[in-house]
């Protein structure tokens, strides 16, 4: 095991986290984690205990984090914002001990199951079902982390942006990029671009379009060393050459990141500690150190295969991967094979218009037909006689809804039964 906390904060010198104008030391947040290490122990966890943490973007939310990890618990990070009966589901899924609220660190105290040594426990985001427990072992964090490490060269000088929640495999890597590297991490607050001037992003686009819109912060950005862009596709129009955007492909069960582009070019080639392949279909699996370690059901792991293969399609060729689309989007319409990439694509051409997802909803004389969701700062006119440039008019989608701002993943079904609603709206 290459994760090692207290050879981590050795570096006692360094300043590895920002919050505002406020600097910690390593010797204040090993302090800090210590302290809450020892509340723990305290209400009765100890390292055979799996732990539900509702992880805030805060400081103590990070200490919470560590101090469970120092008497070798297992923290299992949930969204703050998830209702009862997500956390009644990730409790019964993951097998958790207990639920811990950080802002008043409450327990509820639930049956107890035996810890079978795992670093930390992430939950899927559930786009095509219910959200998994996803086991992540200590050396899975660090070869993730270290590979991204080497590519970006990321070291003690730079300043990393915090910006995406700590619930995701996105931002939880980021802090761990930090303390493995050295690199500072600043806990993203209104001004911190402003104040900090970050070397290193990790964003997803809907950030970096809102940010590219500020010519006060463009021009930051333009200094910067990375700006990692994942979780969606970018728009072309938004891809400047004078911005050091690296596009990526990455996913929970892979630790974050499989892929990347060096800053400022296109081309993703596979990160060190990864490896890829691809079935004839264009199925893309991974496997090496940064693969998960396993799912959880009812509170047991499940027998895990060396390759996770996964929903995506695309190509491999000379190291360099092309994802195309989901290989479970594509349905057909009036027997016509629809690709919902293709649809999104044809989207992202046309101005003013940020973010697209494609649905395919039931029909009685289809089968099934597309629906089209899309983000942008105001109405967009002509939408269907605009996208007949792009896309056949039979793949042009009947429905086009403008949405207003949603989670940092748009989850399939609940787009699915929003799409329909909408739908029987319009019809009836």
């Amino acid at each position: 095991m290459n994760f090692s906390l207290l050879e981590i904060f050795k570096r006692k010198s360094h300043l590895p986290l920002l919050v505002g104008d406020r600097p910690f030391t390593y010797s204040e947040v090993w302090e800090e984690s210590r302290k809450t290490a020892y509340q723990f122990q305290e209400m009765g966890i100890s390292k055979k205990d799996r732990v539900g943490l509702l992880i805030e973007q805060n400081e103590n939310s990070l200490f919470h984090m560590l101090g469970l990890l120092m008497i070798g618990a297992t923290p299992a990070l949930i969204s703050p914002k998830s209702s009862t009966s997500e956390r009644a589901y990730f409790t019964q899924t993951a097998g958790l001990k207990t639920i811990l609220k950080p802002e008043t660190l409450k327990v509820e105290k639930l049956t107890p199951i035996e810890n079978i040594e795992t670093g930390i426990i992430l939950f899927t985001s559930g786009s095509t079902g219910n959200p998994k427990a996803l086991e992540l072992s200590f050396d899975n964090l660090y070869y993730s982390a270290k590979g991204s490490i080497d590519f970006y060269k990321i070291g003690k000088e730079d300043k990393y942006l915090l910006n995406l929640p700590l619930n995701h495999i996105g931002g939880l890597m980021v802090f761990i990029r930090c303390l493995i590297s050295g690199a500072q991490c600043i806990l993203s607050q209104e001004d911190s671009i402003l104040k900090h001037r970050p070397s290193i992003y990790s964003l997803v686009p809907a950030q970096l379009i809102r940010l590219l819109k500020n010519k006060e912060l463009s021009s930051i950005l333009k200094d910067s060393k990375a700006i990692i862009i994942g979780g969606d596709r970018l728009p072309e129009k938004y891809f400047d050459k004078t911005l050091p955007i690296s596009l990526t492909y990455g996913l929970s069960e892979s630790t974050a990141q499989v892929a990347a582009s060096i800053p400022g070019t296109k081309e993703m080639k596979i990160l060190p500690h990864r490896e890829v392949l691809i079935r004839d279909n264009g199925q893309i699996g991974i496997k090496g150190t940064t693969k998960f370690k396993n799912y959880l059901i009812d509170g047991k792991k499940t027998s895990s295969d060396s390759i996770y293969w996964t929903q995506d399609i695309g190509t491999l060729k000379d190291g360099r991967l092309e994802v195309l689309g989901r290989l479970d989007d594509c349905f057909i319409c009036g027997g016509e094979n629809m690709v919902p990439a293709e649809i999104e694509k044809a989207f992202l051409n046309i101005d003013k218009i940020e973010r697209v997802k494609v649905v395919p909803i039931r029909n009685e004389e289809y089968g099934h037909i597309p629906v089209a969701f899309y983000q942008a700062d105001e109405l967009v006119e002509d939408l269907k006689i605009k996208l007949k440039r792009y896309l056949p008019v039979y793949k042009i989608p009947k429905h086009i809804f403008k949405l207003e701002d949603l989670d940092i993943k748009w989850p399939k079904n609940k787009l699915i039964e929003l799409a329909q609603r909408k739908i029987d709206v319009v019809t009836y």
